[in-house]
Order: C-alpha cells, then sequence, then structure tokens
C-alpha cells in the first residue's frame, strides 16, 4: 500500500477506479493512501457463507429485541470487562456482549440468548488428565459440585500431530466435541505414538467461555 500526496491532482479521493483490477483511494487518520483492489478468492466457499449467515442470523436476534431487552444488555456492558492480550480490561458495548454470547450458542445449535448471561464466577475445571484404561483413551477431569447454574458445557479443540518441542495454539486445532461438565469424563480416538494437544474451552449454556485449558497427550 503506498501513502500518496494531492492524488488525482486533488486534496484527497475516496473511492475505486479502473473496476476489479483497479485501484482504491481512501484516507486514514488525515493520511491519504491507495491500494489494488483486492477481489476475495472464492467468496462463496462453505466457510465464507456459513460465517455470513451466522453474522445475518445474530444481527436479526439483535434486532428482534425489545427496547428494555437492548438497554439491559448496555447496563451489563456497563458492569463488565472483559481481559484483552495486553493483559488490560476491555470494554464491551451491550451490541458486542450479544454477539459474544450469541455467537457460540448459534455453532452449538444451542437456543439464543436475549437477557444477558450470569456473572463467571470463577474457574470450574481445577485440572484435567490424560489416562489410558482398557484399551480406551479418557481425558478425566472432576465435575462442579454442586451442579453450577447455568449449566456448563466443555468445548474439546484438538491439534494435529507434533513434535514435543512444538507448542501449537488454539488456532492450530479443530473443534472437535461438546461434553457435560458433569460428564466427567471424555473418551477420544488415538493411535500408538501420537502426540497433539486438546485445548479443552469451560463453556456457559449462556453463550460465555473462560480461557483453553491446554492438555498435551502422549500416547503410549
Amino acid at each position: 500500500m503506498a501513502v500518496v500526496t494531492g492524488p488525482l491532482h486533488s486534496s484527497e479521493a475516496r473511492g475505486k477506479i479502473g473496476g476489479k483490477n483497479g485501484l482504491v483511494y481512501n484516507t486514514y487518520r488525515g493520511r491519504s493512501y491507495v491500494k489494488a483492489n483486492a477481489t476475495p478468492i472464492n467468496q462463496y466457499s462453505d466457510p465464507r457463507v456459513a460465517a455470513r449467515l451466522l453474522n445475518v442470523t445474530v444481527h436479526d436476534a439483535w434486532a428482534a429485541l425489545s427496547s428494555k431487552q437492548r438497554s439491559d444488555w448496555d447496563h451489563f456492558a456497563d458492569k463488565h470487562t472483559i481481559g484483552s492480550w495486553t493483559g488490560t480490561d476491555k470494554r464491551l458495548s451491550g451490541w458486542n456482549w450479544f454477539v459474544k454470547a450469541n455467537t457460540p450458542l448459534l455453532q452449538s445449535n444451542t437456543t439464543l440468548l436475549t437477557n444477558p448471561p450470569n456473572p463467571i464466577t470463577g474457574i470450574i475445571i481445577p485440572e484435567i488428565t490424560y489416562q489410558f484404561l482398557e484399551g480406551e483413551h479418557y481425558l478425566f477431569w472432576t465435575p462442579a459440585t454442586p451442579a453450577m447454574t447455568p449449566a456448563w458445557k466443555l468445548v474439546f479443540w484438538r491439534t494435529a500431530n507434533h513434535d514435543l518441542t512444538v507448542h501449537p495454539s488454539i488456532k492450530q486445532a479443530k473443534r472437535e466435541s461438546y461434553e457435560s461438565e458433569q460428564q466427567g469424563n471424555y473418551i477420544f480416538g488415538a493411535t500408538s505414538g501420537d502426540i497433539f494437544t486438546y485445548y479443552v474451552i469451560p463453556h456457559s449454556t449462556q453463550g460465555i467461555s473462560m480461557p483453553p485449558i491446554r492438555v498435551l497427550i502422549e500416547v503410549p
């Protein structure tokens, strides 16, 4: 991207010229720039179409709320913050919280929230361990006692096999399963000698997730 001065013999320019293979002029933070007009590759792929449908569904659900319900989400946003990658607390709008809470629910085919979720009270899974018992591969954890309300599920994300010196991130994992937090164990398939990582995310049925728990699996 090139930053330009006096584009098109004017003080600034905005918009496209030259069609699909042309240029795009715009202004950002007081500086004019020009870049190639990039056309998305395979913009009708299944993941892209699914993402657009999800966005439309969440937007329509927000539009269907009453004024009081939207006000309740805004009030929730005023009282709650979320940690950012910088280590500082980030404040979201009511709409942002609505999207954050309902997007995972859509992905798991769960009824969407119309009211804000209950506050998060703490980590519910202290530890997850791997064991190989009677020919089956297990992940074990201790269910919360008493069972938490609202209910919680565990979302299992699994990476491909990797070397012990490699620590893949959750971005390199694929979502594998949703299981009830009260179940206490999860059985999965694996082959002798496999080394991979599970990321297990405690997830409220009201749409709020906690930080992932990383479990390194070394299959005997």
